[in-house]
């Protein structure tokens, strides 16, 4: 049983895990305040964007942020179309702090919030710099 334990326990630590965000409100500015409780587990993670069903769906859809120097476009990082009529991207995240925002059409969107009941996840949190309200990814060990 010792042997069992000795193996085990160094392999907890060096394996991904979850983070646990505290809640409660993260000022924004502007008086926009948003935060919610979320665990986010290292390795893949699938980005969705689930267009209304009213609207007509985007053309395109990227993922543009810190990971990738905020290209609007870059390789690896544009989302496919699914049957289902939603949008998927999956990339692989180590533990650490992602700031991101989606890029429809060839625009970047200036306010995450906006579009927050059509992704998932959900961002950890939002950060503002000047007018642009980003989407912020924590992913824990």
């Amino acid at each position: 049983m010792k042997a069992l334990i000795i193996i085990v326990f160094p392999f907890l630590f060096l394996s991904c895990g979850t983070k646990e965000i505290k809640e409660g409100p993260v000022p924004l500015g502007g008086g926009i305040a948003e935060f919610t409780q979320v665990s986010v587990t290292c390795g893949n993670i699938e980005f969705v964007y689930n267009p209304a069903w009213a609207e007509t769906p985007p053309e395109t859809i990227s993922f543009a942020g810190d990971r990738n120097k905020w290209a609007l476009a870059a390789e690896g990082y544009i989302f496919r179309h699914s049957d289902d009529g939603s949008f998927r991207l999956t990339l692989k995240f180590v533990p650490g702090t992602y700031h991101y925002c989606f890029v429809i059409n060839g625009v970047p969107v200036k306010n995450m919030t906006q579009i927050a009941v059509k992704i998932s996840p959900q961002p950890t949190r939002y950060a503002t710099n000047g007018d642009t309200i980003s989407a912020v990814l924590e992913v824990g060990e």
